[in-house]
């Protein structure tokens, strides 16, 4: 039986396709609270991490979901005070049913998207936050 030379070369692009979703899934760290995230990111440039323990059953309540929230958290910059830095965090809530809270929060077009809250969708929420690797926030107004 005769190959397919185009099937066949396509082998390779999903492979490499496959172990890079696969990588960026174990980069991923379990964490029940943002704060190793926090530090990670102070210390490292940026960190990733999925919610774990009663935070994401918090989370999957109040979402309707099954999946696991996403957290990514990247040093925006340095702050006067040392070990301190401005983060950008990023949430990512997939298959997510919205409820009352979160429909009041939506524009008029998502509602409609949404059918009302019964249609799945993925919310993602960016936010920065200034913070310290000693685990509290600055001491410094605005900074």
């Amino acid at each position: 039986m005769a190959t397919n030379p185009l099937k066949a070369a396509w082998w390779p692009v999903i492979l490499a396709a496959l172990i890079a979703l696969d990588a960026s899934a174990a980069d991923r760290v379990e964490v029940s609270s943002v704060r190793p995230l926090f530090i990670a990111a102070i210390e490292n440039g940026e960190s990733h991490g999925v919610l774990t323990g009663q935070s994401q059953q918090f989370m999957t309540n109040m979402f309707k979901t099954r999946e696991p929230m996403e957290i990514d958290v990247k040093a925006v910059r340095d702050l006067p005070e040392a070990g301190c830095k401005r983060l950008e965090v990023t949430t990512l809530q997939r298959n997510a049913y919205p409820d009352e809270r979160g429909l009041k929060l939506m524009t008029e077009e998502e509602r409609r998207a949404t059918k009302n809250g019964t249609i799945a969708q993925d919310i993602k929420f960016t936010y920065q936050i200034s913070y310290c690797r000693s685990g509290r926030f600055p001491k410094q107004p605005g900074g």
